[in-house]
């Protein structure tokens, strides 16, 4: 499996922390054009250069994750044996 599956399913962010740098190395819309990857894994990266703003996403995707985490977890005392 592949960093971008673990990333598509939600189990980790994508973020990359320099969007000057990342847009310059890495052409994701022209992977998609040229087939590298699809339209869809092309979105799965973002890209900041702001500190606040990367943190702030980070806090959202965090939290959004243990509350999702949270709702999946056995209710105690109805776990299957």
């Amino acid at each position: 499996m592949d960093y971008l599956e673990f990333i598509a399913r939600g189990e980790v962010t994508g973020i990359l922390y320099g969007e000057e740098y990342w847009r310059w190395v890495i052409d994701f819309e022209a992977m998609a054009r040229y087939g590298a990857i699809s339209a869809e894994e092309a979105g799965l990266f973002t890209v900041f250069s702001d500190p606040e703003k990367a943190f702030a996403f980070l806090k959202t995707r965090l939290s959004r994750t243990l509350k999702s985490s949270r709702m999946k977890a056995p209710v105690s005392g109805f776990e299957k044996d």
